[in-house]
């Protein structure tokens, strides 16, 4: 049992690593590519038969950074293998779940095919919620709680 305990460990701490890049990584994607939907807006606006709803989309840019920051988080809490990443770790899910539930709203309130398909979560944000829960599972039974204490 140790031997699988150690395993899972590293192999957490190496996941842990890898969310801290992508957590890094999808801050600045959020930035530069909220930029550039701005300015698309602005010069789609400029045109006389401008009928096309609008690209940018604050809230879910907003959305993007805190999930960012939270990957990013969790990331650090997994390679330093602390029980205390439960607490962002947590929060990660609590997030996309409520991600989630805006994207959906944002569909049914689209009046276009293409607005639903722009307002639609992707498939990798719903593989990666899914992911999450997997390694929440993971860290719940290797860290338990803060308290160092683990579930098993």
């Amino acid at each position: 049992m140790a031997v699988l305990a150690t395993t899972a460990t590293w192999a957490l701490k190496l996941l842990g690593l890898a969310w801290a890049i992508g957590g890094v990584y999808v801050i600045i994607t959020v930035r530069n590519t909220y930029g550039l939907e701005v300015a698309l807006d602005t010069i789609e606006s400029a045109l006389p038969d401008d009928e096309d709803e609008a690209v940018a989309d604050p809230g879910r840019h907003r959305w993007m950074a805190v999930g960012g920051v939270l990957t990013t988080i969790t990331g650090v809490g997994l390679v330093l293998s602390n029980p205390w990443v439960m607490a962002p770790l947590t929060l990660l899910l609590i997030h996309q779940l409520l991600y989630a539930r805006r994207q959906d709203k944002r569909v049914d309130a689209a009046n276009t095919d293409e607005g639903r398909q722009v307002a639609a979560m992707s498939a990798s944000a719903a593989r990666a919620a899914r992911f999450s829960v997997i390694v929440w599972g993971v860290a719940a039974l290797l860290f338990g709680n803060p308290l160092g204490q683990p579930f098993w």
